[in-house]
C-alpha cells in the first residue's frame, strides 16, 4: 500500500462528495486524515502532485477527471467532470450504514491499491 494512493482516496472522497473544492477544502481533508503535516505549503504542495497524477490516471481510463480554475475568488478551485462522477461511481462507489442498517454515504476505493511500486 503506498501513502500515495491513500492521500489520493481521499481527495477523491472529498471532490466527489462536494463536486467543487478549492485546494485549501483538499489540504483540510489530508489533514483532518493525518496524512500531512499543519504547515500550509507542503501540504499545498502534496494536494497539487496527487491531484496531477490523479488526473494523468484518468487520461489512462479515457476520461478527465477535474476541470480546474486558477485564480478565482477563493484560489484554486478543482470541479469534478460528470464523466468521472459516472465513472468512479459505478465503478467503486461502497456504500456506508450506520447501526441501525440506513445508508449514511457512500466511499470511492479510487484509485484501487496495488502490490507494486510507482
Amino acid at each position: 500500500m503506498n501513502i500515495h494512493q491513500i492521500e489520493q482516496r481521499i481527495l477523491i472522497n472529498e471532490l466527489m462528495n462536494k463536486q467543487s473544492v478549492t485546494k485549501k477544502m483538499l489540504a483540510d481533508a489530508l489533514i483532518a486524515n493525518g496524512h500531512c503535516e499543519i504547515d500550509p505549503l507542503p501540504v499545498k504542495n502534496t494536494v497539487r502532485m496527487n491531484m496531477i497524477a490523479l488526473q494523468r490516471k484518468c487520461k489512462e481510463l479515457g476520461f478527465k477527471l477535474y476541470t480546474i480554475n486558477i485564480g478565482g475568488p477563493a484560489g484554486t478551485d478543482y470541479a469534478i467532470t460528470m464523466e468521472a462522477i459516472r465513472y468512479i461511481g459505478f465503478n467503486y462507489a461502497v456504500p456506508q450504514y450506520d447501526e441501525m442498517g440506513e445508508m449514511i454515504g457512500q466511499l470511492y476505493q479510487f484509485p484501487t491499491f496495488t502490490n507494486e511500486e510507482e
